[in-house]
């Protein structure tokens, strides 16, 4: 049974988290052992500064996509503050401090995501500008700089490489010429790779370490069907990992060992058709690890263990899954989430690697919803202990999005 209020132990590694509340505020919430909760509030709007007055702008400010730095020292995040036109502003804040830095505005332009760079020294941000997405990365460490634009396309996905000195780009979709997979140099220290294989039908580019040799996991056109690759940095050296129908969707486990995929053959918006997973090194055929239809999967941090959410047409629910250690799935929640639980489902690829719904010890798993049993109760967070097979899901306070440390 969840308890909430403040505890008297200290939090253990990888059972922090940070949530969007009521208001559109963060807070920050320390997870003890004993299932007892403290958390504080990270950001206030404007009007309830006390600094208010000393030039700051008039008016209250809500907090999106909080993110957290690979040290989980910072947190940075969208800011909403009503203007005459879209704009987006990004603020880096200290967690336990009391520093914090905003970005140019970005004039015109609707947030969609940001991520840190694995060695948290950038960040990039993407951006909607009308018909076209927008990749824009600053430098946060010694000091934050500007955004600078770095790509642009319709539509856009990327991942790091090289520790945050490259972006691997996956820019335009298959039936486009233009469609394409690039490495390009952030740091500008060596020139941008298009990759001579263009891509099919797929979202997110992975880099992974394997032997010492850095990878890049993408998808190609095979015939009349898709090829899940590995590839080197230039794009060549290229490996056969499986062939699938359709709309391909991949994530990799954190450390890079094995990837989990599966694909949609009509590649109309219905859900993935089971997940397999596979050896990036290319040796060894894929295992199944559930052959039920799927909205998105992720990896457990412990283990190459996966878990996955399916839709609930009937109920309009999602439901989660996990794997456990002797290969039988367990339901672990249901619930109707809340728009921005949705959108992170709906771009689980994208997500994967930057916003973790498992703490770092693999015992905690958060949600932001609503009950499927009270449809007049408010979005709240949700958390299950993964460790407990008779343990159910409890609402622990009020909420529209949360995410776990990295460590």
């Amino acid at each position: 049974m969840w308890h909430g209020g403040c505890s008297v132990g200290e939090a253990e590694p990888g059972t922090r988290l940070v949530y969007v509340g009521v208001g559109g505020q963060l807070h920050v919430m320390d997870i003890v052992s004993d299932g007892t909760a403290r958390s504080r509030q990270l950001t206030w709007p404007v009007e309830q500064n006390a600094l208010a007055g000393w030039g700051s702008a008039s008016g209250g400010a809500t907090f999106a996509w909080p993110c957290w730095s690979p040290d989980a020292r910072f947190i940075a995040c969208f800011v909403e503050q009503a203007e005459a036109s879209p704009t987006t502003h990004v603020a880096v804040m200290e967690v336990d401090g009391v520093h914090e830095h905003r970005l140019q505005p970005l004039i015109d332009r609707m947030p969609v995501h940001l991520q840190w760079s694995p060695d948290g020294s950038r960040v990039a941000v993407l951006v909607q500008y009308e018909d076209l997405l927008e990749l824009w990365v600053a430098d946060v460490s010694p000091r934050p700089t500007e955004l600078r634009l770095v790509a642009e396309g319709s539509p856009l996905f990327f991942g790091w490489a090289c520790g945050g000195r490259r972006i691997v780009l996956h820019v335009g979709d298959e039936a486009s010429d233009s469609a394409r997979v690039e490495v390009r140099d952030v740091a500008g220290d060596s020139d941008d790779i298009v990759f001579r294989l263009p891509p099919s039908n797929f979202c997110v580019p992975f880099s992974v370490e394997r032997d010492g040799e850095e990878r890049i996991l993408y998808v190609i056109r095979r015939h009349d069907q898709s090829q899940l690759v590995s590839a080197g940095l230039d794009g060549e050296d290229v490996v056969g990992l499986a062939v699938l129908p359709g709309l391909v969707a991949l994530v990799p486990t954190p450390d890079g060992q094995r990837v989990a995929f599966a694909s949609a053959p009509d590649a109309d918006g219905s859900p993935y058709a089971g997940i397999q997973g596979v050896s990036t090194d290319g040796v060894g055929h894929p295992v199944a690890h559930t052959d039920e239809p799927v909205l998105a999967f992720f990896w457990r941090p412990a283990g190459a263990r996966a878990m996955w959410v399916r839709w609930d047409t009937g109920r309009q629910s999602i439901r989660w899954f996990v794997q456990l250690e002797t290969g039988e799935t367990r339901e672990v929640g249901r619930f109707r989430p809340t728009r921005d639980q949705y959108f992170y489902l709906h771009f689980f690829e994208q997500f994967a690697r930057s916003h973790s719904s498992v703490s770092a010890d693999d015992r905690w798993l958060v949600w932001a919803g609503h009950p499927t049993d009270d449809s007049s109760a408010g979005p709240a967070v949700f958390l299950t202990d993964l460790g407990d097979p008779s343990a159910e899901p409890t609402a622990v306070c009020a909420g529209t999005y949360a995410v776990f440390a990295p460590r």
